[in-house]
């Protein structure tokens, strides 16, 4: 029995959210579809301002919902691309899009928004 999931990436460069549908049958990995979607450029220009020092919560917290709701939207275009329904997803995994990213300090940390 085939089994689907759903990967969602972006990266640093903010060009835009990669998606890809793998179906699974016993251990055999197939890409049954993949999209890249570029990001709109209001929200690419908000996420490069969220990277600042000086970014408040609150617009993070904004940002997050705008990047769930396009992950979403992504996801749904995906599927009607392909004729999988929701219903035969496994699994949705996201990396999530990187807004702070400190791994030579002090205190190593790195922050993704994009809660779906």
């Amino acid at each position: 029995m085939s089994r689907y999931y759903i990967g969602l990436m972006s990266g640093t460069s903010l060009d835009g959210v990669d998606a890809v549908l793998v179906e699974f049958d016993g251990n055999t990995p197939c890409c049954i579809a993949a999209h890249t979607e570029p990001y709109p450029t209001t929200l690419r220009n908000a996420l490069l301002e969220l990277c600042r020092p000086d970014a408040t919560v609150k617009k993070m917290m904004e940002l997050d919902v705008q990047l769930g709701r396009l992950y979403a939207q992504q996801i749904q275009q995906l599927l009607a691309n392909t004729g999988v329904s929701p219903q035969q997803i496994e699994a949705i995994g996201t990396h999530g899009q990187t807004i702070h990213h400190r791994p030579d300090t002090r205190y190593p940390s790195t922050l993704q928004i994009g809660d779906p």
